[in-house]
């Protein structure tokens, strides 16, 4: 799976960067680390093209994966770095 270049673009996260999806009502938690190629693998293996797709699969309808998934590193949303990264260049 390509994954979108305007999405998965250098400057928000570095490949082997591990992403994490804590639902706490559910008390589950969910990682996936970003691929050279920009795709999302999850912790069992499955490659997703972006995080909204990661997200459906694992809660089986459809989810705001930039919402959900957090830069394990620092907690901050998918989202929020992409609006920085977007700003930074004047998108």
């Amino acid at each position: 799976m390509a994954a979108s270049p305007s999405c998965w673009t250098p400057g928000w996260s570095r490949r082997g960067e591990e992403l994490v999806w804590n639902r706490r009502n559910l008390g589950v938690r969910h990682t996936a680390r970003v691929r050279v190629d920009g795709t999302l693998i999850l912790a069992d293996g499955r490659v997703f093209a972006n995080p909204c797709g990661a997200t459906t699969a694992l809660g089986g309808n459809h989810q705001n994966g930039w919402s959900a998934f957090r830069r394990a590193s620092d907690g901050r949303t998918l989202g929020d770095l992409r609006t920085e990264l977007r700003a930074r260049r004047g998108k």
